[in-house]
């Protein structure tokens, strides 16, 4: 996408826009969800190569099939039913998988027994698949407990979070560690602290089977983050204010800083919604950002995710105005907790032909990311989950430089060099290699020499670069090279005077319509630095006096072509 003013092209800078289109969306089942096809209760995760995997119950609250659906991406292909419960009538809910490094994918999810309240009314069960989606045996009952939690750690070791109990008998919030062969490591450990009732979002992020972080509710308008370590010992606790758990969610970056999506209600009926930073072991944030402000009557989701360098998106529904229609945004941080560009809309109800949209989440690959989020029709109330996936716009830097112009081509051929410096780690890749050195072309910044003949033309040299991790990103550089002979170019009766100058530049035409005349000027880089119309000049004179002492090279061209090249000295 460049932007032609006279020879020079004004470069858009591409970097693999995030939000200009999704590469992929679509939806969990059909685009228009019946009573056998409702969705709720979604969830989503990934591993380093952008397998997304959405998880998510069917016809919750409708009571017909309860069945348990999972969709395998970038396959798209239709939902797989984990654990069809019709025959047994018995609803399962409250999904939530995980993704490991080689593909492997497990779900954890509830089933319930009756509707006895007991504290064995609720079943916790995690099936493992394998990476090309078969199952990989039955089931596995973990514990009776609801609002389970699964984390997989690099490793291949996972950890799973849950509330026991049913939700008012005297739940407690309980950890199980598992090694990568699937086997219980230690006992169950009960989380300290932990209060009854309100840990329906009980949240574990994993660094090993004997290392991880679990978030909890821990009495009025307060939650936690512990840190467990050897032996599930307690380490560290982070207590921070929180209006509800269900509007908390927190990663864990790999050097162990801790960024926390928390809700507060602060005055006049207002609820705030921040993102506060923990630098490793600390207790206390070293930041904490407002990100969103909503009245406290409205309840709405959000939720982070990173991938295993430790760049992170946040997606959550914003309220434009305090208005009743929701809009969905994502907004994307780079290593150092910069924001990427500002905060992009995905889509909004309107849009959506008035589906009110809720319950959103986000997935983060090493290239790429997934958000999805459930959709309700205001007529039926019938749920379908929509997800959408876009490059990572921080994945890798390609950056081919501004656009030169080559010219005072006479003995010695002139030559300029375009790109920018290397990342390290990054290989670049350019195309094509006519007149660069290196001749391969494998290079952050590559040299163009001017073959020394022809008329005026232009090559477009497109860089790409491949970050560590594989994701690529691509830019374009436009080079033109001027026929010269000795600094000028062209046979056109203009002149210019004085030469050196000092403030004042005249141009003198003759024989020439200078009505869609061009007068471009550029230094000895090929930057350019000033740009007139020859009809806005008042009897032909540039002023130059900005201009620092040196040598430049004066272009004049009509309707993109360019006719001479004129060097001259400013003193």
């Amino acid at each position: 996408m460049k932007k032609h003013i006279q020879i020079i092209i004004v470069l858009t800078i591409l970097h693999l826009q995030v939000y200009a289109q999704p590469i992929a969306s679509g939806y969990a089942t059909s685009s228009t969800p019946t009573i056998a096809e409702d969705l709720d209760w979604a969830n989503i995760a990934t591993n380093r190569s952008g397998a997304f995997n959405i998880s998510c119950s069917a016809s919750y609250m409708r009571c017909i099939e309860r069945s348990f659906l999972s969709i395998n991406t970038p396959n798209y292909s239709a939902p797989q039913v984990v654990y069809n419960n019709t025959a047994s009538g018995k609803p399962d809910r409250y999904p939530r998988s995980a993704v490991a490094t080689n593909g492997s994918y497990m779900v954890v999810y509830v089933e319930e027994n009756s509707t006895i309240i007991t504290p064995t009314n609720f079943s916790i069960y995690l099936q493992k698949y394998n990476a090309n989606g078969s199952p990989n045996g039955t089931r596995v009952f973990i514990d009776f407990g609801l609002f389970p939690s699964i984390d997989i750690a690099a490793d291949g070791t996972y950890n799973i979070a849950y509330q026991s109990g049913h939700y008012y008998i005297n739940p407690s919030v309980y950890v199980k560690r598992y090694n990568a062969s699937y086997t219980q490591v230690g006992s169950r450990i009960t989380v300290s602290g932990a209060l009854s009732a309100q840990n329906r979002s009980v949240r574990i992020r994993s660094k090993n089977s004997n290392s991880f972080y679990v978030m909890y509710y821990a009495g009025l308008s307060s939650s936690a983050i512990s840190f467990y370590g050897t032996n599930g010992a307690l380490q560290s606790t982070i207590s921070y204010a929180s209006d509800h758990l269900d509007q908390n969610e927190f990663i864990v970056k790999p050097g162990n800083e801790i960024i926390l999506l928390h809700a507060i209600n602060t005055t006049n009926f207002v609820r705030g919604y921040y993102r506060s930073i923990y630098p490793a072991g600390a207790t206390t944030p070293s930041v904490s950002t407002l990100i969103t402000s909503v009245p406290s009557s409205t309840h709405i989701w959000w939720s982070i995710e990173m991938n295993y360098q430790g760049n992170y998106v946040i997606c959550m529904p914003v309220y434009p105005n305090n208005s009743s229609a929701a809009l969905q945004v994502v907004q994307e941080y780079d290593l150092n907790n910069n924001p990427v560009g500002s905060p992009q809309p995905i889509l909004d109800d309107v849009v959506r032909n008035s589906y009110i949209m809720t319950n959103n989440d986000v997935a983060v690959s090493d290239c790429k990311y997934m958000v999805m989020w459930r959709e309700i029709d205001p007529t039926n109330f019938f749920c379908r989950i929509a997800y959408k996936i876009y490059n990572l716009k921080k994945a890798s830097i390609a950056n081919a430089g501004i656009d030169k112009l080559i010219t005072n081509c006479c003995a010695t051929c002139s030559t300029t060099t375009i790109g920018t410096p290397s990342v390290s780690g990054y290989t670049y890749q350019w195309s094509p290699t006519t007149y660069m050195t290196p001749t391969n072309g494998q290079t952050s910044t590559p040299t163009i020499t001017h073959p020394g003949t022809g008329a005026s033309y232009s090559i477009d040299y497109t860089v790409t670069a491949t970050n560590p991790f594989g994701c690529t990103a691509t830019d374009i550089a436009r080079v033109s090279f001027a026929a010269c002979r000795a600094g000028e170019t062209g046979d056109l009766d203009i002149s210019i005077s004085p030469n050196p100058v000092h403030d004042k530049l005249k141009i003198e035409f003759a024989n020439i319509d200078t009505k869609s005349t061009d007068l471009t000027i550029y230094d000895l880089s090929g930057k350019k630095i000033l740009n007139h119309n020859s009809k806005d000049l008042i009897s032909g004179i540039i002023n130059t006096e900005a201009l620092q002492p040196g040598i430049y090279f004066l272009e004049i061209s009509s309707e993109g072509q360019s006719m001479k090249i004129i060097k001259f000295v400013k003193e």
